[in-house]
C-alpha cells in the first residue's frame, strides 16, 4: 500500500504525519498485495510501537471490516521518480471480527471504547 505525496495536499510526509496526528486526513481504505479490500472503521494514529533502521515505522491500530490490526507506515522514497511517499502495511491482525465484536458486547463497550482500552493494554504491556 503505497499514498503518494502528490496525490496530498502536503509538501512533505512530515506534514502528512502532522495532519494525521490532527485528524485532518484518515485512512479510509487499505488494499493488500493480493487485492483484499479493508474498509477502516477505525484508526487510532498513536503509536503502539516502532521498528526498523532508527525506529523509522511507526505502528498504529486499526479496525476494519477484517478484524484489529496493527498498521506500520514509513517514510520511502521512489528512486525512478525522485519522490516520497508513505509505505503501509498490515503489520499483523490481533484479532478477528468476531474476537471484537464479542469483546465488544461482553464489555458493553463502543468500538471507540473497545479500541481505547486496546490501546492501553499494548502500552502498558
Amino acid at each position: 500500500m503505497k499514498i503518494s505525496l502528490e496525490s496530498l495536499p502536503f509538501k512533505n510526509i512530515d506534514q502528512a504525519e502532522q495532519a494525521l496526528r490532527n485528524r485532518a486526513i484518515s485512512p479510509i481504505t487499505f488494499i493488500e498485495h493480493d487485492e483484499t479490500e479493508h474498509q477502516v472503521l477505525i484508526f487510532d494514529h498513536w503509536p503502539v510501537g516502532y521498528s526498523g533502521f532508527m525506529d523509522c515505522v511507526t505502528h498504529s491500530l486499526a479496525l476494519t471490516n477484517h478484524g484489529l490490526f496493527e498498521v506500520g507506515r514509513y517514510p520511502a522514497m521512489n528512486l525512478s521518480a525522485q519522490n516520497r511517499y508513505w509505505q503501509w502495511f498490515l503489520h499483523r491482525r490481533l484479532a478477528a471480527v468476531e474476537e471484537v465484536n464479542n469483546w465488544c458486547e461482553s464489555g458493553d463497550l463502543t468500538s471507540e471504547q473497545f479500541m481505547e482500552n486496546v490501546y492501553l493494554a499494548m502500552k502498558s504491556g
